[in-house]
């Protein structure tokens, strides 16, 4: 099970997470979850996918997290980065 994982942001009710691929989001989770199987997403296999990811409460969403540092391929191992959000293929 590949994971993508990103810090929690105070106060945020739900986190939204969107793909270099198109405008909508591509998933969504209540928060306090921090992460999503991208293996439960219908991604294109040895596509590389670039994400971001925004929180939200009653306030409105927050600005997009920095996008992932290196190009992801779904055919690859993703880790999570100790440093907030982000995954890098290996």
């Amino acid at each position: 099970m590949t994971k993508l994982k990103w810090d929690a942001s105070v106060g945020a009710e739900k986190y939204y997470l969107y793909s270099d691929k198109q405008v909508e989001p591509i998933a969504s989770t209540d928060a306090p979850i921090t992460e999503i199987l991208l293996n439960t997403l219908n991604l294109t296999s040895g596509e590389t996918y670039i994400f971001t990811v925004k929180a939200w409460n009653s306030a409105g969403f927050s600005d997009a997290s920095n996008p992932v540092g290196y190009p992801i391929f779904i055919k690859a191992k993703a880790v999570y980065s100790t440093k907030g959000f982000g995954i890098i293929s290996r």
